[in-house]
């Protein structure tokens, strides 16, 4: 029952992905967001015994701010939106007794999800776009296949 829910899921988040990168504008900024906060959501569940089961409220308001200042080509800001996550990871470390742990994890989180994605947004050509989503897909789903 797994296997097929992942694969309708799959499918329309495949439709809504060429719909999206078709019609460009607003569209690819919207799709980019929800993927950014998709893929945080299933990496601190990943990691959830790591982080303590708390959930880190500042990796979603900054994914959010990391992709408005990328559609936005707002790069300064967007550099220094990481900086500022970096120091308010610090404060909760010293602050709150958070683990060195906890707070390097929400940096990989925001860089490794929000970074990535929103990067998609500096891109010019669509089908650079769909490269990038066919690829991830494909080794996505077959190493949910083997297992791996």
């Amino acid at each position: 029952m797994n296997f097929i829910k992942r694969v309708l899921v799959g499918i329309l988040l495949v439709i809504y992905t060429f719909f999206s990168i078709y019609l460009n504008g607003p569209f690819i900024y919207i799709m980019v967001l929800l993927f950014s906060l998709i893929g945080t959501t299933e990496l601190m569940r990943a990691f959830k015994n790591k982080l303590d089961g708390k959930i880190n409220y500042f990796v979603y308001l900054f994914t959010i701010i990391l992709t408005i200042c990328a559609y936005f080509k707002k790069y300064e800001l967007y550099i220094v939106s990481i900086i500022l996550f970096m120091l308010l990871e610090f404060i909760q470390l010293t602050i709150n007794k958070n683990t060195i742990q906890r707070m390097t994890l929400s940096i990989f989180i925001l860089l490794y999800i929000s970074g990535s994605f929103s990067l998609i947004l500096l891109m010019k050509e669509s089908i650079l776009i769909y490269f990038i989503y066919i690829i991830a897909w494909g080794t996505d789903s077959l190493a949910y296949l083997v297992g791996v």
